[in-house]
């Protein structure tokens, strides 16, 4: 309730989110959604009746040194796919260095540069979003049409330039920062801020490259994501959990192996030394491998990814034989360059 009135309060504005790290591990990834839907609950009054619902249209940002995976992880969960896209993770030095203190402006240290920008904060806080709103809603009010088609524009062409081939999610995410580096742009046209013209889109451009940087290119989060979890799984299991079978080895020489292998997950086949495939329990693969995952969609991107061995005819699950036991197994073959 006191999340979606703040949220509305902060409609068509920003909404800063101070110290994500002092918020509870298992609410974080909830607020992050909520926030995202922008409308509340619907609650009743005190009279039994529909209480009107918060609704809101922000964005939202966290300054808080902890990330929002950090926080999961803290609680055990996992940071879903939509989540990680509605909250982007930006470096607070996107292109190295020391940040903000790259340049001291005429300053002496950091420390002096520091102390002015506080100062600063204190005597105009607030100023700047009031001249800004002014300004813009007497644009919009004269040329609303014009004002849509130059942040449009603008928009188009930071997508294109930065984000051109990348997947969905990344799109999303580049729209965001381009919608600020347009806020940006004309805060600096107003006079509102003393920037020079693009200045506003190089500074989202180097956080957006950075972002892009830490998340895969912009390959999918979910593909990403379940690429990292099954190589993650292999690595961990893959000497303890997977039956040893030599390919060239004899039967006899194998049949034993199995006693040595606890709360088997599979087996995996040398050839010389070397693996050359891991051949996975389907229930161990759904149950464990992708816990947290649709496995479905997991043996889609291993497939599209080279990872997962086909059988001759195309068929996800192989009928693979194992020495010591009768009938074949059927098994997901995951390929050893899963762990690359």
């Amino acid at each position: 309730m006191q999340q979606s009135r703040v949220a509305a309060e902060t409609s068509d504005t920003v909404l800063i989110l101070d110290e994500i790290g002092q918020a509870s591990d298992r609410d974080v990834g909830d607020i992050v959604y909520s926030l995202s839907n922008e409308a509340g609950k619907q609650r009743a009054n005190q009279r039994g009746g529909a209480r009107s619902a918060y609704t809101w249209r922000t964005l939202f940002l966290s300054t808080g040194e902890c990330t929002l995976e950090d926080k999961q992880n803290d609680a055990g969960k996992k940071t879903m796919a939509g989540q990680k896209t509605r909250l982007a993770n930006i470096p607070a030095a996107p292109e190295g260095g020391f940040g903000l203190f790259d340049a001291l402006h005429g300053f002496e240290d950091g420390g002096a540069l520091s102390n002015a920008l506080r100062r600063a904060v204190h005597r105009y806080h607030g100023t700047a979003a009031v001249a800004f709103l002014a300004r813009i809603a007497s644009e919009r009010a004269s040329d609303e049409a014009g004002l849509r088609q130059w942040i449009d524009e603008r928009r188009k062409a930071f997508a294109a330039e930065h984000a051109s081939g990348a997947g969905s999610q990344a799109q999303s995410v580049a729209g965001r920062f381009a919608l600020v580096a347009c806020a940006g742009e004309l805060a600096a046209r107003y006079g509102v801020l003393p920037w020079h013209e693009g200045e506003a889109m190089n500074a989202a451009a180097a956080c957006f490259k950075a972002w892009l940087a830490e998340n895969g290119g912009g390959e999918a989060f979910e593909e990403q994501a379940a690429l990292e979890q099954v190589s993650a799984f292999v690595a961990a299991h893959g000497d303890s959990r997977f039956q040893v079978i030599s390919v060239d080895g004899s039967v006899e020489a194998n049949a034993d192996s199995r006693l040595a292998v606890s709360n088997r997950a599979g087996f995996r086949w040398l050839r010389n030394g070397a693996v050359e495939c891991f051949g996975v329990i389907p229930t161990a693969f759904t149950q464990e491998v992708c816990k947290g995952i649709n496995a479905r969609r997991a043996l889609d991107i291993l497939a599209k990814a080279g990872h997962l061995i086909l059988s001759k005819s195309g068929k996800r699950k192989v009928s693979k034989r194992v020495p010591g036991y009768g009938n074949p197994f059927s098994l997901y073959l995951i390929s050893p360059t899963i762990l690359a």
